[in-house]
């Protein structure tokens, strides 16, 4: 499903509509293989999300 004049595409799921869109929207950080890295620890990757946006000091 397009939704015209947003440049958004949709699919239906079980649990609701999935949009994707071509925006990058606003953020504190990415979660991706550009931006913090995500290696399949969300764990370690939300540890290193926190210190790069300033919630928890850096480790010394």
């Amino acid at each position: 499903m397009l939704l015209a004049g947003h440049g958004r595409a949709g699919t239906r799921t079980e649990r609701g509509t999935i949009l994707v869109t071509n925006l990058k929207l606003g953020a504190a950080a990415y979660v991706c293989d550009k931006a913090v890295y995500f290696n399949g620890d969300w764990t370690a990757t939300l540890a290193t999300v926190t210190r790069a946006i300033g919630l928890t000091p850096a480790a010394v």
